[in-house]
């Protein structure tokens, strides 16, 4: 709790996330609604912050100029790993393979899948063995060359994740790409709420062998949480 000792000392002091304390011991909390967090000093936003921008994704799709040259349409699979409030596993891992088989013999193209940390080595296995790697772009570890997580954001036409991580989804709708959730209805708690405020949004879709095309906006929520705490501190 560094800054709110700073902030006892005299200091400006801005909370990230929910500190699980009164938020009162800091001039302003950001954290998701999903959190439930109210007061004069909190800024509520959905999802995360993180650094998605048109900026990013062009400075990644430079990078990435193989993906690029992939035949499209390009879907990027994101992939995380059960968690307590998530327990997709073995078996939901192969329903969303099913789909992208299904995906892949309607529409043709490639798919660019990234794990995360909390990817099992068996998944990833599993994944490899079920996509040729000579077709598609795979990473899960460093035996697999540099981490495309940022070019898949960027050079798909279209995303498909894991229900498990409240970052990995709000990084994926930042981007101006449909998104759609492997199996949402496994997500409990708090992330399903935020799921279900996406789906309410139209934001999101829930994956599917077909795969459609919607119109979408891009969830970027930086912008307004800097203005509004910028407000609070009655900065310029």
């Amino acid at each position: 709790m560094g800054t709110r000792l700073a902030g006892a000392a005299g200091a400006r002091t801005v909370q990230i996330l929910d500190p699980r304390i009164a938020t009162r011991h800091w001039d302003v909390v950001v954290a998701p609604t999903h959190n439930h967090l109210s007061g004069d000093n909190v800024v509520s936003m959905l999802g995360s912050l993180n650094e998605v921008d048109d900026a990013w994704l062009r400075q990644a799709r430079e990078r990435w100029r193989e993906l690029l040259a992939l035949p499209g349409p390009r879907t990027a699979v994101l992939i995380g790993g059960p968690t307590a409030a998530t327990p997709f596993d073995d078996e939901d891992l192969a329903k969303l393979c099913e789909k992208l088989e299904g995906t892949l013999a309607r529409d043709g193209g490639r798919l660019l899948v990234c794990g995360s940390r909390r990817t099992p080595k068996a998944w990833a296995d599993a994944l490899r063995a079920r996509f040729d790697a000579t077709r598609h772009a795979l990473w899960f570890d460093e035996s697999d060359g540099d981490n495309l997580y940022d070019g898949a954001l960027a050079c798909a036409q279209r995303i498909v994740v894991t229900p498990d991580s409240v970052n990995m989804v709000s990084e994926a709708c930042a981007t101006a790409l449909p998104v759609f959730v492997a199996e949402p209805g496994r997500a409990h708690g708090r992330i399903a709420e935020f799921l279900r405020e996406l789906v309410a949004r139209g934001r999101v879709r829930a994956q599917r062998a077909a795969l459609e095309e919607f119109d979408c906006e891009p969830l970027r929520e930086g912008a307004r949480v800097a203005a509004r705490v910028r407000q609070h501190l009655n900065l310029r």
